[in-house]
C-alpha cells in the first residue's frame, strides 16, 4: 500500500513538472492578450501549488521511510539482535505453523531469521540471534509409559530432568524420543522443533524460569528462524504448565 502511494506521487510530480514546463514554452511564446495572460497566471500558480504538494509528501513519504528504519534499528539493539539476523517481513516471509498458530490466536511475536543451512545447538543458535541465554528455550519431546508423548520447553544451557518431566506429567517414566522420529511425531526437523503448530496439541511444560522474563525466545519451527514471544502467551496457546523440570547441580 505505502509503495503504491508513494509511486503515484512520484508520477505526479513528474505529470506536473512536465506542465510546468509546457506552460513557460507556450507563455514565452505566445504573445497573448491581457485575459489570456492572467489565465496563464493562474493556471500555473495552481500547477506550482500542485507541485509543491506532492513534493511535501514525496518528503514526508521518505522521512517516514528513514523513520522506520531508525525505530527497527532501536528495537533490535534493545532487544541484542544484531546482523547477520534479520526480522522479516510478515506479509512476503512463508510462515510455518507455528507462526500460523500465532497468528491465529492474535498472539504478537518477533520472527528473527539467522543463517543456518543444518543444525546447531541452542547456544549456538543463540550466539548467532544475540538473544540472551538465560531467555533462549529449547523444545524437547518425549514418551511416557503410557505411550502418550510430552513436550518440555527448557533453558537452552540447561537439560531435562527425567525423573521430575515425569512427575509432572503423571507418568511412572518417560523418555525422549529418537532423533529420526522428531519429523514423524511433531512434523518438523531436527533443529527446527517449535512447541507451536505440531502436528498434534500435546502435553506442553515450559520451566518455570521462563515467568520471570517478558520474553523468550524458542524456535520458529525451521532451522535458522528463532520466534521471541511472551511466555505467558506460549503457555496459554499450547495449554501448557510451568514447572521446575531440569537438572539441578548437587
Amino acid at each position: 500500500m505505502a509503495n503504491t502511494t508513494q509511486k503515484s506521487i512520484e508520477k505526479l510530480i513528474v505529470v506536473s513538472t512536465c506542465l510546468y514546463f509546457v506552460r513557460l514554452i507556450f507563455w514565452k511564446s505566445a504573445a497573448e492578450p491581457l485575459h489570456l495572460d492572467l489565465l496563464w497566471l493562474i493556471i500555473s500558480t495552481l500547477f506550482e501549488f500542485v507541485q509543491c504538494i506532492f513534493l511535501i509528501f514525496f518528503f514526508l513519504s521518505k522521512v517516514a521511510k528513514i523513520s522506520g528504519k531508525i525505530s527497527v534499528d532501536i528495537a533490535l539493539k534493545k532487544k541484542n539482535v544484531y546482523n547477520p539476523v534479520e526480522v522479516m517481513n510478515m506479509s512476503k516471509e512463508v510462515k510455518t505453523n507455528a507462526m500460523r498458530m500465532l497468528d491465529k490466536h492474535h498472539i504478537r511475536y518477533d520472527m528473527i531469521q539467522y543463517e543456518c543451512d543444518e543444525f546447531i545447538d541452542g547456544l549456538h543458535t543463540a550466539e548467532k540471534t544475540g538473544a540472551p541465554v538465560e531467555q533462549s528455550f529449547k523444545t524437547l519431546v518425549a514418551q511416557g509409559k503410557s505411550k502418550q508423548y510430552y513436550v518440555f520447553v527448557v533453558p537452552i544451557a540447561e537439560e531435562v530432568q527425567l525423573k521430575q518431566a515425569a512427575k509432572v506429567a503423571g507418568e511412572k517414566s518417560v523418555e525422549l524420543i529418537p532423533v529420526k522420529e522428531i519429523t514423524k511425531i511433531t512434523g518438523y526437523v531436527r533443529g527446527g522443533c517449535s512447541p507451536l503448530g505440531m502436528k498434534k496439541l500435546f502435553p506442553t511444560f515450559i520451566h518455570n524460569s521462563a515467568e520471570n522474563f517478558d520474553k523468550i525466545y524458542v524456535s520458529g519451527g525451521r532451522i535458522g528462524t528463532t520466534i521471541c514471544l511472551d511466555p505467558k502467551e506460549l503457555a496459554e496457546v499450547t495449554r501448557a504448565q510451568f514447572a521446575d523440570i531440569i537438572v539441578h547441580e548437587a
